[in-house]
């Protein structure tokens, strides 16, 4: 379910669909975006074999030939728990940054992912945790002076 193009407002049919599928070039279907330095290529329109496409030999040449332009590619995919579609991206990248939410990502979870690309021999940078809660810092003040003054 690609959602970038709406998050920024971009053209979500000049796409890496476009790119692999209908030959359009890479210039063409890269859109600037309000953030400076930050262009993006939106997933396109869905099409019937997304796993071919992103683990085939042209989207290997092509991440290959924009790391000349570029100092960091982003690849925002799918979870691997979810589509199969993410694992064949993975011998095309550095490393892997793992997104989680806050009370919704469950740890089996984050282990049976982990377990997939320890498998797979994945480089993982790290984590990122979203979704979080801006009134749990008050939540945790509330506590602690609860504590607090109960025990002063």
């Amino acid at each position: 379910r690609p959602s970038i193009h709406e998050k920024l407002g971009l053209d979500r049919q000049r796409g890496l669909t476009r790119v692999l599928i209908d030959r359009m070039s890479v210039d063409e279907a890269l859109q600037e975006t309000a953030i400076p330095g930050l262009r993006v290529l939106c997933a396109g329109p869905l099409p019937p074999n997304p796993a071919e496409l992103l683990s085939s030999e042209y989207m290997e040449q092509l991440i290959s030939y924009q790391e000349k332009f570029y100092d960091y590619i982003i690849i925002d995919s799918a979870p691997v728990n979810i589509v199969a579609d993410t694992l064949g991206l993975l011998k095309l990248v550095d490393g892997i940054v793992m997104v989680v939410r806050q009370n919704y990502t469950s740890h089996p979870n984050i282990a049976t992912a982990l377990t997939k690309y320890e498998l797979i021999g994945a480089n993982i940078l790290g984590f990122v945790l979203n979704g979080i809660e801006t009134n749990q810092d008050n939540k945790y003040k509330s506590q602690y002076y609860a504590y607090r003054n109960q025990h002063d």
